[in-house]
């Protein structure tokens, strides 16, 4: 590893959440904005979020998809929570999966 790290090969590393096998509780957040708020201002604070797999901007009354790949239910009301603090965010409603079919 270190003579890889040494040559440049590996460049870093990262945490990837929600990998499969782990994965106990999927949902979609799906977010509304503010007035005047768009998904280049929200998009980055999202993204932040232990949990968070994926952010889809939307078109329609719905702003912005927020995937998430979540430990425990508890843990997919943490990101919730977050992602309703976020400053821009209206509202956030939680649609929890129940099966994933593809």
């Amino acid at each position: 590893m270190a003579r890889l790290e040494g040559s440049g090969a590996i460049a870093g590393y990262r945490v990837v959440e929600g990998t499969p096998g782990t994965i106990v509780q999927a949902a979609h957040l799906l977010a509304r904005f503010e007035s005047g708020k768009t998904c280049d201002q929200i998009a980055p604070r999202v993204k932040a979020i232990p949990f968070v797999t994926r952010i889809d901007s939307l078109a329609g009354e719905i702003d912005l998809l927020v995937s998430v790949d979540a430990d425990s239910i508890d843990s997919v009301e943490d990101v919730r929570r977050q992602v309703a603090s976020v400053p821009g965010i209206a509202t956030v409603t939680t649609a929890l999966v129940l099966r994933r079919h593809l």
